[in-house]
């Protein structure tokens, strides 16, 4: 009798486990936590940081404050830039700023699992200080 349960067991848990992302419709997408490759700005880091000196045009006499604006977005599979949206903002002048530095970026190079290219969620802070 124990012989039977354990392969039920171990049967079941094959079936469980099993499933891939061919079972997955349409219009649905797999969540993953861990990325093989990171989706990366043209120039990488330092890329980011050229782009981001040389387009912002953020001047201290349209606000006083200071802090970070966090942008969320997501790179499509091609690499273009969707659903940029403020999450943490500073002041309305600050948050249209980052929201455009974000909106008018290039493409990037977008993420890739298992070597094929996934839509991936980004969130990034963009500083403001006098």
């Amino acid at each position: 009798m124990k012989t039977i349960w354990t392969i039920i067991l171990i049967t079941t848990s094959f079936i469980m486990f099993g499933q891939t992302t061919d079972a997955l419709t349409k219009d649905e997408e797999l969540i993953i936590d861990y990325i093989e490759v990171a989706p990366s700005f043209p120039g990488g880091q330092e890329g980011l940081k050229k782009y981001l000196d040389k387009n912002f045009k953020w001047t201290q006499e349209q606000t006083t404050v200071n802090g970070k604006v966090f942008v969320e977005f997501w790179i499509e599979k091609n690499g273009e830039i969707k659903d940029a949206k403020v999450i943490r903002g500073l002041s309305e002048t600050c948050d249209k700023e980052a929201l455009r530095l974000v909106t008018e970026m290039p493409k990037w190079t977008p993420a890739k699992q298992k070597e094929k290219p996934i839509r991936t969620r980004m969130v990034l802070p963009i500083k403001f200080e006098l």
